[in-house]
């Protein structure tokens, strides 16, 4: 067999020469796209001409369909919306994973959307003592340039973790982050717009992940993710809950502190630790926007309670026992009265012939900790005092009570008053409001009250004397 070698710099080369299976590998041949930050190249010109239809607003494919005015940069784009709007031709594909509502037309969107329900991890990262494996390349795409080379890409222009943010344009948030779609999804946190509603419930959510763990938890009770620590078994919708559970309840893993003096308050997640400081400085930043309304308040959950139930007189869920009339906001108050008032659930201490019980988990454990574990580790130092408490938070709060310290205070029109525990601040100003929603469950008893205490300080001196 004899091999010719053939400089090609020295001859020309005709197309009739070339069949259709040669190929021509040289690096001069591409053609670029010469828009700015864009760096696609192709072999083929017809390729390079589609592409430029990318940089421009020109549509020029238009759909002759009736009262559609769409129009489109490709003709492959405007085919597919003909088939699946107006001719019906691509069948839908659903999921067939129990209680997933997912949906597409596209056949490789669905074989992708398949593997989150699987757990096949079949792409492995190959760095150097990096053990971890994902269910899609785009995702061990993503972890190689984000943890081990340092680079993202935004808008087909490279950058790293440190040299550029993006930041969010709304006035006083200081949000900012190196991923776009990170950026989109923290953007929904300041529209009103609540476009995933439950079709259980009148709820609705600006996210689908709010959406699903609502369903999960609410409607479901699909907690699947269990705490194997100590027999805890305590139950969650999503992992991470169960992650931070087991750091916070079990490791006390508690990284961000409150520096300010006679504080040291603890907390697990950064945003917490910025919640718990507007309590010192006073701020308060989220402002009523109902017409003459000019109420503020330090956390969103606040103004969006105060919205509730002073402007928008919301539905309230309604005791569905017989002969009781109590009405609530929100579920798991009524979960908690039927469990107290009809069903009469007790939480039983079991120490040896101790037999107290409780309406609540959380005041059972609080009682265990207290009393028979002897878990009262802070002990107060003042004179003729000596009292012990379980946290430091708990020994800031009795140490009030010497100092006259009254940090809460009541911010409705021409009422000054202060307290020194914030339960009892928000007691206070439901008195302010017109809806005494916590009514008496005896008979012949017609008495309503603002909150719960004020009921069951009702309930213990006229009933139960």
């Amino acid at each position: 067999m004899i091999i010719k070698t053939i400089d090609c710099n020295s001859i020309k080369i005709s197309d009739k020469m070339l069949s259709k299976k040669d190929i021509i590998n040289k690096t001069n041949d591409y053609f670029y796209c010469f828009s700015s930050n864009c760096k696609y190249k192709t072999l083929n010109e017809k390729y390079l001409t589609q592409h430029k239809f990318l940089h421009s607003e020109i549509k020029q494919f238009k759909c002759d369909f009736n009262n559609c005015n769409k129009s489109f940069q490709r003709k492959s784009y405007l085919n597919i919306h003909k088939n699946n709007v107006h001719l019906n031709r691509r069948k839908e594909l659903h999921c067939f994973w129990p209680k997933c509502q997912f949906k597409t037309t596209f056949k490789n969107n669905y074989i992708q959307h398949k593997l989150i329900h699987s757990d096949i991890r079949q792409y492995k990262c190959d760095f150097n003592n990096c053990n971890k494996s994902f269910k899609q390349m785009g995702s061990l795409i993503s972890h190689k340039n984000w943890i081990h080379m340092n680079k993202r890409y935004k808008s087909n222009e490279l950058i790293t973790k440190s040299n550029e943010y993006m930041h969010c344009l709304y006035t006083d948030c200081d949000y900012k982050t190196t991923n776009k779609h990170h950026l989109k999804q923290h953007k929904i946190i300041h529209s009103e717009k609540r476009e995933f509603k439950c079709d259980f419930c009148d709820k609705s959510y600006k996210r689908n992940e709010q959406l699903v763990h609502h369903k999960n938890v609410i409607h479901l009770n699909n907690k699947k993710f269990i705490c194997d620590v100590n027999e805890c078994n305590k139950k969650f919708a999503r992992k991470r809950d169960l992650v931070l559970h087991k750091s916070c309840v079990h490791l006390n893993e508690k990284p961000f502190k409150c520096n300010e003096e006679n504080c040291g308050k603890m907390f697990a997640k950064e945003f917490q630790l910025k919640t718990h400081k507007r309590n010192h400085s006073g701020e308060k930043s989220y402002i009523c926007d109902f017409i003459g309304c000019n109420a503020s308040f330090k956390r969103v959950s606040h103004l969006s309670q105060h919205k509730s139930n002073v402007h928008l007189n919301e539905r309230l869920i309604k005791c569905d026992f017989p002969d009781c009339k109590q009405t609530f906001k929100q579920t798991n108050h009524l979960v908690a009265h039927k469990n107290r008032v009809h069903l009469k659930l007790r939480f039983v201490c079991d120490f040896n012939d101790c037999h107290k019980s409780y309406t609540e988990k959380y005041k059972l454990i609080q009682h265990k900790n207290f009393v028979h574990l002897n878990s009262n580790k802070f002990k107060c130092n003042e004179e003729n005092c000596g009292k012990n408490f379980i946290s430091n938070s708990a020994l800031n709060v009795h140490k009030r009570i010497h100092s006259g310290e009254k940090p809460f205070v009541c911010d409705f029109k021409d009422c000054n008053k202060s307290f020194h525990k914030m339960e009892y601040l928000t007691d206070h100003k439901s008195t302010h409001l017109t809806v005494k929603q916590f009514k008496c469950h005896y008979k012949d008893c017609g008495g309503s009250y603002a909150n719960n205490r004020y009921l069951q300080r009702h309930v213990r001196y006229v009933h139960k004397k």
